[in-house]
């Protein structure tokens, strides 16, 4: 992910709630940014709220602190998610929540299934905490990682839980073999990935 550049197309007052851009694509945001994309022309932070008039988006103004300004046609304007505006603050003003932005962590509720990783329960969210039900002995499938991904499985299941990782590796074997966790309602496993395609996973089991 990065921010992208392009100019304002036209003038824009202080009061507008609708700025034309020269161009814009729309960037891909995870779930857990839920589609907030900023724009900044010189050194206001703009929230984007409505895209369908694009490159014309509707906008809310001062956002994050910044002040509402006039700014001229041609002027340059970045766009991005959250994260990606942490390199593209205006010069004069300090946004606190730029560089602190909000974090939400992704959830899924999981009912565990099967005995195997082709039939365990599939994790459909990145990097999320589980919270996870069902029969002692069935299990949840981990996608294969990308470097950075991380996981919190609860078991609140009625027994053991067996976490898997087809395609990949947990703890340098493969992922066909479970990992366990084990008890009911009190015990947790956290699983990170510092090598691609490899999970480490350690934890109260």
């Amino acid at each position: 992910m990065a921010s992208t550049t392009t100019t304002l197309n036209g003038t824009l007052t202080a009061g507008q709630l609708q700025v034309t851009l020269t161009a814009y694509t729309a960037p891909s945001a995870p779930g857990n940014l839920n589609g907030k994309i900023l724009l900044k022309i010189d050194d206001e932070i703009m929230l984007i709220t409505d895209t369908t008039l694009s490159p014309t988006l509707s906008v809310v103004r001062g956002y994050m602190g910044s002040a509402a300004a006039a700014h001229t046609t041609g002027a340059g304007a970045v766009y991005g998610l959250p994260i990606d505006m942490q390199t593209s603050k205006g010069p004069t003003h300090n946004y606190p929540s730029l560089y602190n932005p909000a974090i939400v962590q992704n959830t899924q509720e999981v009912t565990s299934t099967g005995a195997t990783g082709s039939t365990a329960a599939t994790i459909t969210q990145v990097s999320a905490f589980l919270n996870v039900t069902g029969v002692s002995g069935t299990g949840l499938n981990l996608p294969v990682p990308i470097v950075g991904n991380s996981y919190i499985v609860k078991n609140n299941s009625t027994g053991a839980i067996n976490v898997f990782c087809v395609g990949g590796t947990i703890n340098g074997t493969t992922g066909t073999t479970a990992y366990t966790v084990t008890a009911t309602g009190n015990k947790f496993a956290v699983a990170n990935c510092a090598t691609a395609g490899a999970w480490q996973v350690y934890g109260n089991t």
